[in-house]
């Protein structure tokens, strides 16, 4: 069944870093028509795919996605929140004038707050795409082996350096996604009508190997999110 979806219709996605918000925006998307616009700060840039979590344009399914990999990453100049916003109000127009639902997936300050270390000598912030996870924490040691992507065996200094950052990726990575969820809990505080579902279980499910995860994934995160759309759209 196909949805009318009205003008001032629009679904955000919001959740911490590999949370699961880009295959969910997929899922809903295969239900109702949609067009997926990006909201990830770092995701905007060209370049980096894999650290900063691209989806993929064989994981989009053909889906519509906007403002995923359009900024060029050398640009000197970081995207305002005002500038985004414009952006955004735009494509919504645009998606709700082609009769689809406009769907906002990710968190656009999710690092403007985060790790804000400046460059040894330059100072100058991490500004765009070097923000992304593993490009601050990887600094020195490629610094001091540039062209060694793999730890040689019986260098001790180089297997610690790799090891110290691998280790401040996770503990990053941690906080980054403690910082994410309290901005969520922060907007509910004040009044906004969001629903938290939980995709732990599914997460941990899949890390371990277990074929379950899907069917987790289903009960406790697709058809609930599905509900929620549908009565959005019928309200």
């Amino acid at each position: 069944m196909k949805f009318p979806i009205a003008r001032d219709k629009v679904v955000v996605i919001l959740g911490p870093t590999t949370s699961g918000k880009s295959r969910l925006s997929i899922e809903i998307a295969s239900k109702f028509p949609s067009e997926i616009i990006n909201s990830d700060k770092i995701q905007v840039y060209k370049g980096l795919d894999i650290t900063s979590n691209k989806i993929s344009l064989e994981e989009q399914l053909g889906v519509p996605h906007h403002l995923l990999g359009t900024i060029d990453s050398s640009s000197p100049d970081e995207i305002s929140t005002a500038q985004y916003r414009s952006w955004d109000s735009l494509l919504i127009s645009e998606i709700n004038n082609r009769g689809n639902l406009p769907t906002v997936v990710g968190m656009l300050n999710e690092l403007a707050e985060f790790h804000r270390s400046e460059r040894k000598g330059m100072h100058q912030p991490y500004k765009g795409l070097a923000k992304a996870i593993g490009v601050q924490e990887f600094e020195e040691y490629f610094k001091r082996y540039a062209s060694e992507t793999n730890v040689l065996e019986g260098d001790e200094v180089q297997r610690r350096m790799y090891e110290e950052a691998v280790k401040a990726i996770k503990e990053n990575t941690c906080e980054l996604a403690r910082r994410q969820a309290e901005k969520i809990n922060f907007l509910k505080s004040k009044g906004w009508n969001i629903t938290i579902l939980d995709g732990t279980y599914s997460l941990q499910a899949l890390m371990d190997g277990s074929k379950s995860w899907f069917n987790t994934w289903e009960t406790q995160v697709l058809e609930p999110s599905v509900k929620i759309v549908k009565s959005f759209l019928k309200a």
